[in-house]
């Protein structure tokens, strides 16, 4: 099975085993994939029983995680999967290690980890939004 991961775009990605570079504050994110670049991701019509597979990642994620993990195990009994929510970058460093086979991320790859082989592959958007009270001195 290939390992994946998701992205903040909700993405899922692939990658061959290499060291992991960590981020910093410094580190530039690029933008979202645009729709027409974005990679397909067929699943498997059959999985053995007694496989384990092991997600791990965003803990914004958690509830999807949760979902494929119930919607999988019934599809393929005798399969387990096995989530975690460590975080984003936590989740790729895993991925990367050989570690766990999926990452769910919540932000888009950076382009050293896109150039370590991971392909992120989009399964939602969403939109956050920053509110400050009327009386907060953030201007």
């Amino acid at each position: 099975m290939t390992r994946q991961t998701q992205d903040n775009s909700n993405n899922f990605t692939s990658s061959p085993a290499s060291k992991n570079q960590p981020l910093s504050s410094n580190t530039t994110l690029p933008p979202p994939p645009s729709p027409a670049s974005v990679t397909a991701f067929s699943p498997p019509t059959t999985v053995p029983q007694g496989t384990t597979v092991t997600i791990d990642g965003s803990t914004s994620l958690v509830l999807v995680n949760q979902a494929l993990k119930n919607r999988f195990e019934q599809q393929f009994p005798g399969v387990q999967v096995l989530t975690n929510a460590q975080g984003s970058s936590n989740g790729l460093k895993a991925l990367l290690e050989d570690k766990i086979n999926i990452a769910a991320i919540s932000r888009p790859l950076t382009a050293q980890e896109q150039e370590q082989g991971l392909v992120a592959i989009p399964i939602s958007k969403d939109a956050i939004a920053v509110v400050v009270g009327v009386d907060n001195n953030f201007s």
